[in-house]
């Protein structure tokens, strides 16, 4: 089964492990020029976009999800259920 690992919106990064959708999200972020910083980093003197690590999480996900994050990106339309992050409507193909 799959992984993401998102924020409660977004979804940064997709792969076969959760190590290995963290590694892509943290590749992802990187070449947006978004800095990811820990809880205890003051942000103040942080120049340009940046995100508190603790704001992503690592949820597996359905084949569908997968597919849809790596033909489409991760701004699409999901939702968790029953612990697994899923497609809002399978039936539609513009989601």
């Amino acid at each position: 089964m799959p992984y993401i690992t998102h924020t409660d919106d977004l979804i940064y990064g997709v792969g076969a492990s959760g190590a290995d959708s963290r590694i892509e999200a943290h590749r992802c972020l990187g070449a947006a020029h978004i800095h990811l910083l820990r809880d205890d980093d003051d942000a103040t003197d942080q120049q340009g976009s940046w995100m508190r690590v603790s704001t992503l999480r690592t949820t597996p996900c359905t084949d569908a999800l997968a597919a849809l994050v790596e033909a489409r990106g991760g701004d699409c339309s999901w939702q968790i259920v029953d612990g697994v992050a899923d497609v809002v409507d399978r039936d539609r193909e513009d989601v």
